[in-house]
């Protein structure tokens, strides 16, 4: 049994999302709307690709980790209740949950700190920086300017005050946000 003819018939995953932040059909449908336009084929999928193309995004370690966290590990292609349940997900983040998810992101080895070479990792993900290109402008600037310990880590309450000197410095991971929102 449907739940009307302008969406598919709801999996486990978009049920659940359904009742947790208690959408309607009508509602559901501008999600399914937004799906349908990366889903050319009309199979009832996307390519991880298309997800990205749109968000207007390029595919990176950092947006992967949503499918990561979304326990959504297949991913090359999503069908609707995976891309419903990743973009909700990251949508409901609080602005310390992004940032948070940037941490865990690039703590890889999840010791509870990032290198020094890990963080600027991170800004060159978030900012689709590829060496030989370097940091430029504000970003530069921010990153000659952040006090970093003799041993070069940055813990989370660290990272957390990077954010407050500079909050323009991971800009790109609310922007994300922001562009799913709209």
């Amino acid at each position: 049994m449907g739940l009307s003819s302008s969406v598919p018939n709801p999996d486990h995953r978009t049920l659940k999302m359904m009742e947790f932040i208690n959408i309607s059909v009508k509602e559901l449908a501008v999600f399914w709307r937004h799906f349908r336009k990366g889903d050319k084929e009309m199979v009832g999928v996307i390519g991880i690709d298309r997800f990205y193309s749109l968000f207007h995004e390029k595919r990176s370690i950092f947006g992967d980790g949503i499918f990561d966290l979304c326990d959504i590990h297949h991913a090359e292609e999503l069908d609707f209740g995976e891309y419903l349940v990743a973009v909700i997900t990251y949508c409901l983040f609080e602005p310390q949950e992004i940032l948070r998810f940037c941490f865990y992101i690039f703590d890889r080895d999840k010791n509870g700190f990032i290198m020094k070479e890990e963080l600027e990792l991170m800004l060159r993900v978030l900012y689709h920086i590829v060496p030989p290109q370097n940091f430029s402008g504000n970003t530069r600037n921010a990153l000659e300017l952040l006090d970093f310990n003799d041993d070069e880590k940055v813990d989370w309450q660290e990272l957390n005050r990077f954010h407050i000197l500079f909050p323009a410095l991971f800009y790109p991971a609310f922007r994300i946000q922001q562009t799913m929102i709209t």
